[in-house]
């Protein structure tokens, strides 16, 4: 998919920004672009990072959180004093070890940048002769959790509108892993569409899957944005903590007024 400028071309100024900084910092230096593991709907994180990469004329290679942990790939081996950019991310919660596995694995660079993600505590503090740059996909919690970060969309937002068009019915599309609210309800025929692949996946599948539909229920963000970009009606629900909140009121609320947002989780009885 192809970003598109047309629809709401505000939303590209963060990037824009974020672009200016990141080409000064990396300028003659090579670029290693650590994608997090994480989910089919997480495919959209890392095309929209790559499409923005391309936008802006950053060279890079891709890495796995694996090879640098095991030490396959790491700052010696690569010449020239390589920058670390790690992708965003909503990973960094209690639920999950990513945030200590990820801080461990990136203390050889003398530059890491982190895309838009969303904190819900301070990322422990690095080597002391390492710069870090964090960006936060929300104006509210994770810009207090991590000072002195700054903002900037999720970056599944730069792939932008899609042409796609049809859609019929309403697609349940609740998650059912450890970031499901306790309180809500499953819907008969739910699908968990993002745990039906992973990062790597192609997110043209997962847009595809989308694209079926009139109307889409979920909480989980990933689906929502995607059908935003799609111009579907999208009913995102309140998941365990502020995250779909947060961004809803971020990047959602300004520039797709077909995404209405319920803060309680999904209670069984349809879009309200």
């Amino acid at each position: 998919m192809a970003i598109s400028t047309q629809t709401h071309p505000d939303i590209l100024l963060p990037f824009a920004e974020m672009a200016t900084r990141l080409t000064t910092i990396t300028s003659n230096r090579p670029v290693v672009f650590l994608v997090n593991p994480g989910n089919w709907g997480d495919s959209l994180i890392r095309t929209g990072a790559e499409a923005f990469f391309r936008t802006f004329k950053i060279n890079y290679r891709t890495v796995r959180l694996r090879d640098l942990e095991s030490g396959k790939i790491n700052a010696t081996k690569i010449t020239g004093d390589p920058v670390l950019i790690v992708n965003g991310s909503g990973g960094y919660i209690p639920n999950y070890d990513l945030m200590g596995r990820v801080n461990t694995a990136i203390s050889g660079f003398s530059d890491v940048i982190f895309l838009p993600s969303t904190f819900v505590s301070r990322f422990p503090d690095g080597p002391s002769d390492q710069n870090r740059e964090f960006y936060s996909r929300d104006l509210a919690e994770s810009l207090r959790a991590q000072p002195g970060s700054l903002f900037c969309h999720d970056m599944a937002f730069f792939l932008g509108a899609s042409s796609w068009r049809g859609g019929k019915g309403t697609g349940y599309l609740f998650r059912q892993d450890s970031e499901k609210p306790d309180a809500s309800i499953l819907p008969v025929g739910n699908v968990d569409i993002s745990a039906m692949g992973r990062t790597n996946k192609s997110a043209s599948g997962f847009f595809r899957y989308l694209a079926r539909f009139e109307t889409i229920l979920t909480d989980r963000l990933h689906v929502a944005i995607g059908g935003a970009l799609l111009g579907r009606q999208v009913h995102l629900y309140a998941n365990s903590y502020f995250k779909n909140r947060a961004i809803f009121q971020a990047s959602l609320e300004p520039y797709f007024p077909l995404v209405t947002f319920h803060d309680h989780p999904f209670d069984g009885k349809g879009a309200i």
